[in-house]
């Protein structure tokens, strides 16, 4: 049996692509094509040919989720325990001054501070709501437990948001690779709540 390609040796000492090999490497690795960003291979892998179970198990065992920029926050939790079972639950409650985000031991709330436009000594909260913003609470949450994995954004297409749980040192491999959104270890860090305790009143 064929040794799987280096690409995807080097995704799997990050904890990826479990048992993917052989033939099977090849093909998927044949198909998005050398160079290609690691999210088409990944995206193709989690895929599974269109069995749901078997893209479920892929999902979970790599802590893999993804959503488009324009989904509501329920939708992203949903991909996110989906990918990620032992958060347990997540309970999401939208007002116009925050998003909050809990589990059955604690609550983060994401929200923004706006002046108003024109009298500017007057300022209010607002509600962040985009797929990073519910991923950072959750974030958040894995903290307050001491999770060893947190989400981290990878470089995709256009109008698609992926994250993967990966561990810290992991994390920075991928980040070395260039293959996050996070401009620098400082920011992916932060987004990932390893930099400090997170705080059960706001993130953002």
């Amino acid at each position: 049996m064929r040794r799987a390609p280096r690409t995807i040796k080097q995704l799997q000492k990050v904890g990826l692509l479990h048992g993917l090999e052989g033939d099977e490497a090849w093909r998927l690795y044949d198909a998005v094509g050398r160079g290609a960003p690691i999210t088409d291979l990944l995206r193709l892998y989690y895929a599974a040919d269109g069995d749901a179970v078997e893209s479920l198990w892929r999902r979970q065992s790599d802590a893999y989720a993804e959503a488009h920029k324009t989904e509501r926050p329920s939708e992203v939790a949903q991909a996110l325990l989906h990918a990620m079972p032992d958060i347990g639950s997540l309970k999401l409650t939208l007002s116009r001054e925050a998003l909050a985000v809990a589990n059955d031991r604690h609550t983060v709330t994401v929200s923004q501070v706006v002046r108003h436009s024109r009298v500017r000594t007057r300022v209010h909260r607002v509600a962040l709501t985009s797929p990073r913003h519910v991923v950072q609470a959750v974030n958040a949450l894995l903290a307050h437990d001491d999770h060893p994995r947190r989400f981290v954004e990878l470089a995709c297409q256009r109008g698609l948001r992926v994250f993967v749980g990966l561990e810290a040192e992991a994390a920075r491999t991928v980040l070395e690779w260039r293959a996050t959104t996070h401009p620098d270890v400082e920011a992916m860090y932060a987004f990932a709540c390893w930099d400090r305790a997170p705080s059960v009143r706001a993130v953002g």
